[in-house]
């Protein structure tokens, strides 16, 4: 109140009702003394809200009043809204507001043609498993078989998520590379064997995508694998298994028991997109 009291006449009455709003949406901590709030606390809540990234972005700015106000007097001693990490949050706004929007069958070429480049490499692997961003970035040496071609993703966005992914033959080099490079705990990582932020994998993937003169997020590469295995006619309860999604209806919940030489031949035949002849090959391998 005393913020929102130290605001009146010095800004607009929408930035006045945009202070009001965050606070309402604060609710889980009404009930505590602001000094004694640890960044703790206040993650849990931004990590538990309901809310968008841009209305988070807003309540974080409102804290940040409420910190300056309280340090100002020696409420606080502490400003703990700079440490807030909206990483997530801005994740799943990003991916909501992509459109589905995916690679060509061209474009997948083009990048294919540049798999020297390290980077491009990071692509191609996440066009090849359609896994989402997070769980690439985060995924441990730990839960990879090198030997026996698969991963597993133990931290998914659903229970669907948690899932057991094949490694196609085409991205395994990859695979096996950044298995056996350095001490870092995580698959992908820098060359200081650290792992790689979310801001700093994109700020790499939209360079590329400006050198190609492309327009997607790194989501799109999710689309691309779901699209990819459809244009191939992979069955869509195998297609639900790979994506990490719940089953369309009940005829489609054995995909949860498929095998994985299933899946390893649906993940090998996207090479097929490779050649301008896709269909024709496509069609062969289905006939038998």
């Amino acid at each position: 109140e005393k913020v929102y009291a130290s605001k009146v006449g010095n800004v607009s009455q929408s930035s006045l009702d945009s202070y009001a709003y965050s606070f309402k949406n604060c609710e889980p901590l009404h009930n505590r003394v602001f000094a004694d709030l640890k960044l703790g606390d206040l993650q849990k809540m931004i990590d538990e809200s309901d809310k968008n990234y841009p209305t988070l972005k807003k309540v974080v700015t409102l804290l940040k009043l409420m910190y300056d106000y309280a340090m100002k007097f020696d409420l606080v001693g502490k400003d703990y809204s700079e440490y807030l990490d909206l990483s997530k949050k801005k994740q799943e706004h990003v991916e909501k507001a992509d459109d589905k929007k995916h690679f060509t069958h061209d474009e997948v070429r083009l990048l294919w043609s540049e798999r020297e480049d390290e980077f491009i490499q990071s692509i191609l692997v996440l066009i090849w498993t359609g896994l989402r961003i997070n769980e690439f970035l985060t995924l441990k040496k730990e839960d990879v078989n090198i030997e026996e071609k698969w991963f597993n993703i133990v931290d998914g966005k659903t229970s669907n998520s948690i899932r057991k992914m094949p490694i196609a033959d085409i991205i395994y080099p990859y695979f096996e590379k950044w298995y056996h490079d350095g001490e870092c705990e995580y698959l992908y990582h820098n060359a200081k064997d650290q792992p790689i932020k979310y801001d700093t994998y994109l700020r790499s993937y939209k360079k590329v995508m400006e050198t190609f003169s492309m327009d997607y997020t790194p989501h799109a590469t999710r689309h691309t694998f779901n699209s990819l295995l459809a244009d191939l006619e992979i069955y869509s309860s195998t297609r639900s298994r790979l994506m990490g999604h719940a089953s369309g209806n009940v005829t489609e919940t054995v995909y949860t028991h498929l095998d994985m030489s299933v899946l390893f031949k649906a993940v090998n035949q996207l090479e097929l997109i490779l050649d301008k002849d896709w269909q024709k090959k496509r069609d062969a391998i289905r006939n038998g």
